[in-house]
């Protein structure tokens, strides 16, 4: 494993988020996800699944502003994911002798 937080590398994380909203708010929920560069999946009032990918940073930001807006029902979240930012390509150790 390549620990790639010691050089230069962009990092991303995918969330998905299902929502509870009240039919009033559906507008303003859609435009602050088109906003933060999220995209909506299923626009129902009772499953409202929208995705979004970014830094850690973002996604938390995200996901605790929507929760203020509407119910969060289930939040999933990749991790994070990373690749360097060098132009050499990343290449497995060759493995030890016997293995």
């Amino acid at each position: 494993m390549l620990d790639m937080t010691r050089g230069e590398h962009l990092e991303r994380e995918l969330v998905l988020l299902k929502l509870r909203l009240e039919p009033a708010h559906t507008d303003a929920v859609r435009g602050q996800v088109v906003r933060s560069g999220g995209r909506v999946l299923d626009p129902a009032v009772e499953g409202f699944i929208v995705e979004l990918t970014a830094s850690e940073a973002e996604v938390n930001s995200f996901v605790a502003d929507l929760g203020r807006r509407a119910q969060l029902l289930e939040v999933v979240r990749s991790g994070a994911l990373g690749i360097s930012r060098s132009a050499r390509p990343l290449r497995a150790r060759p493995a030890p002798a016997g293995a």
